[in-house]
């Protein structure tokens, strides 16, 4: 007799509470056995997403059928999912689709959910981001970059220069180069740098939400590209040879890429980054490991956090921080109980992957404030968004950093230019998606 498998029934309470989509996301990328011991979790969760559209029709549904679309595709893009269904799940959505084209239902009805029904299948999670309202003409925007490079006298950076992203996507917003000197290094951050026409834009609009990034196109045309220059803003920390932070300054520049890396390639043993990012670590005692390049990025990304949002901090700038709450102990014990008979008779290592996820994320999302609190789940002290130059944080974040280390504006004047966009974006982004916290004690 075939054992019961009980990461299944974690897997269908999950799907049956819209609030859990972050562990169903965690899962598929954490846990090979979701689709190895449960091959039919697609077929599961389209059936859900059926069953919510019908009762949308009726006006009595009880959980929104977009939260089953986005879940369908987190789990259809999952590294771990082999694709060996995909003729049988998009015959079952044909099906469905003339079901509904034929249904006797009123007409926005039928709009709206053959609207939803198109958007399954979808390679990326950021399908489900509204683009802002910002001129799409790639000529203008081509242009504006253009006249960022070539008005400007700025500096040429090209030397080793590196850019680091995700396996599967083609856009990267930063980069990276060192420099090694005979007793130090230094360690350039160079972000690209928006168009002033752009932000302003965001600032018109009122769309004051960090989920809403900037249209793809216009991302598409503003990311570095191998071998072509981009405007940028670089960050320049001076590293001490025992990897201390001895100064960093910042300035505008212009960048030639010259390679762009996966996040998941190992790390040359003798490389530069390699050990720097080892110096690093062991100066600050991170006790991170170092085998690809995720972990290199990981650890330059955290020292500029800790030293630019040690800075403003202490000098007393308002700037917006990315925060995360310690795990309340009451929301993590109400999904302990609830989950408690399955949690226990699953595998050891399965357990663990779980709990942790529980315990980074349960009921405690991370949100934005003017007051630093620190980010728990990814162990910062100071989580700076700045390294996101197509969303509306990193590149108001972005700019206020060049106010304060370009333009050498005092806090009064900072104060007086972002405190009332900020506390007003803050307040948006976390009723909208429901992080508004009671400070855990």
């Amino acid at each position: 007799m075939k054992n019961h498998d009980y990461l299944s029934d974690i897997i269908n309470f999950w799907l049956d509470d819209s609030n859990c989509y972050n562990y169903l996301d965690e899962i598929s990328q954490k846990l090979p056995r979701v689709f190895l011991l449960n091959p039919n979790i697609l077929d599961v969760t389209l059936d859900k997403y059926f069953k919510s559209c019908k009762e949308d029709i009726n006006d009595n549904s009880i959980i929104d059928k977009n939260y089953y679309i986005k879940v369908f595709n987190t789990l259809y893009n999952s590294p771990y999912y082999k694709h060996d269904m995909d003729i049988y799940l998009k015959e079952k959505v044909s099906k469905f689709r003339h079901l509904i084209n034929t249904s006797k239902i009123s007409k926005n009805k039928k709009i709206e959910i053959l609207e939803s029904i198109s958007r399954l299948f979808r390679a990326s999670k950021n399908e489900y981001v509204k683009p802002l309202r910002i001129t799409e003409d790639k000529e203008i925007i081509n242009l504006l970059v253009k006249r960022e490079i070539i008005d400007e006298e700025k500096p040429l950076i090209k030397n080793n220069t590196f850019s680091i992203i995700n396996k599967g996507y083609n856009q990267a917003g930063y980069a990276y180069n060192i420099i090694k000197n005979k007793d130090s290094y230094v360690l350039n951050y160079h972000v690209v740098d928006t168009p002033k026409i752009i932000i302003d834009d965001l600032n018109v609009n009122e769309s004051l939400r960090c989920d809403n990034k900037l249209n793809t196109s216009i991302s598409q045309i503003l990311s570095f590209k191998k071998n072509k220059i981009s405007p940028c803003v670089t960050l320049s920390l001076n590293i001490g040879r025992n990897g201390e932070v001895k100064s960093f300054c910042v300035f505008k520049s212009n960048v030639l890429l010259k390679n762009i890396y996966s996040c998941d390639m190992i790390c040359q043993e003798n490389s530069d980054y390699k050990k720097l990012s080892k110096k690093i670590s062991d100066f600050y005692k991170l006790d991170e490991p170092i085998k690809d390049m995720q972990d290199v990025s990981k650890i330059f990304n955290h020292i500029l956090y800790e030293t630019l949002g040690r800075d403003i901090y202490n000098s007393n700038y308002t700037f917006m921080y990315r925060c995360h709450n310690y795990p309340s102990s009451k929301d993590l014990n109400y999904q302990i109980s609830n989950l408690n008979y399955y949690l226990f008779k699953v595998p050891y290592n399965d357990y663990k992957i779980i709990y942790d996820i529980l315990c980074k994320s349960v009921n405690n999302k991370a949100y934005y404030s003017t007051e630093n609190k620190g980010h728990y789940a990814e162990k910062e002290r100071y989580k700076l968004d700045i390294l996101k130059p197509f969303t509306f944080v990193g590149m108001k974040s972005l700019e206020e950093v060049c106010d304060i280390y370009i333009k050498n504006m005092n806090s009064l004047e900072v104060l007086d230019k972002y405190n009332n966009v900020f506390k007003r974006f803050c307040k948006t982004y976390n009723e909208d998606n429901k992080l508004v916290r009671k400070r855990t004690e």
